[in-house]
């Protein structure tokens, strides 16, 4: 099916290449949202926000509610430049679903893509609440905490990373 081709493609880090394997075909009606969903997430991929959310919103229009194209509706608001909707919807997947570390993560990295560093701090600390083990959230707390100044805190952070992820 040209949904999977092109998300395996969209695997090996080749999002224009996945884009061309979607839009080779137009999608079946029973499979329209999905089809939209996946063009947003290679959009995104892409760097193309603005057309990511608009595939996003079409994907949740025929019905393709789930939690992964929400977040990635969130992402790309954030991306297209409306970072106040994009971290509300952040947050509310979070809140709704607090078993699962990533809005919390890319809150996280809004924040600190937005200067708002104190605030990123706590939201990778939320990260590592709901997973102690997400590396992303490992690095980047620690590296905050260097910026700041604060190695002593930094340290122990890195060296769990290491344990985890010995290769980062």
């Amino acid at each position: 099916m040209t949904i999977e081709a092109a998300l395996d493609r969209l695997q090996t880090g080749d999002a224009t290449g996945a884009l061309a394997v979607l839009d080779s075909a137009a999608p079946l009606d029973e499979d329209a949202a999905r089809h939209h969903a996946a063009r947003g997430m290679m959009l995104l991929a892409d760097d193309q926000p603005s057309a990511a959310l608009a595939a996003l919103r079409t994907a949740m229009a025929l019905g393709d509610m789930s939690p992964t194209t929400q977040l990635n509706v969130a992402i790309a608001e954030d991306r297209a430049g409306d970072r106040a909707r994009a971290r509300d919807l952040m947050r509310q997947l979070g809140q709704h679903l607090p078993g699962w570390d990533e809005p919390p993560l890319r809150l996280a990295e809004s924040l600190r893509a937005g200067g708002e560093l104190a605030a990123a701090e706590q939201a990778y600390g939320d990260v590592l609440e709901r997973n102690p083990s997400r590396e992303e959230a490992l690095i980047a707390l620690a590296g905050l905490l260097i910026m700041r100044g604060d190695a002593n805190a930094a340290q122990p952070l890195l060296l769990r990373c290491c344990g985890i992820a010995p290769g980062r």
